[in-house]
């Protein structure tokens, strides 16, 4: 995203102190469906709720934090899949963009940091001018 010119921001907190899916889960493949529908569905209510007018975005970069409870070691690539790429496909089921390919979506590498007291997972879009 180097050379990238940003308008808007908007900050989501997610409805989740942790994450509610992994990479690391073997979930039975009806459970993790369910999950993947509520996390979609909890993306598309968030960005809604905002009350925003997003008809004018033409290109946004999406980054994805987590601010765990405690200091254990956690990997960023398991927020990718399913979490990360659920939470993208929730911002096209909202109607921000319409598709989660590089031409309208620019996505970064999960975030994880120290832990401050207030777990939360918080979804940044920013307009990409």
């Amino acid at each position: 995203m180097t050379g990238e010119r940003y308008g808007r921001t908007w900050e989501i907190r997610l409805p989740w102190a942790k994450p509610p899916a992994s990479a690391n889960d073997r979930d039975h493949w009806r459970v993790k469906a369910r999950k993947v529908a509520d996390i979609r569905e909890a993306a598309e209510r968030g960005l809604l709720s905002t009350g925003t007018s997003w008809l004018d975005c033409q290109r946004i970069a999406v980054d994805l934090t987590y601010v765990p409870r405690d200091n254990r070691r956690r990997d960023p690539d398991n927020l990718v899949v399913p979490l990360f790429k659920a939470l993208c496909d929730g911002i096209v089921d909202a109607g921000i963009v319409p598709d989660d390919t590089p031409a309208y979506m620019v996505r970064s590498m999960p975030q994880i940091l120290p832990p401050d007291g207030d777990p939360r997972l918080i979804l940044t879009i920013r307009e990409v001018l």
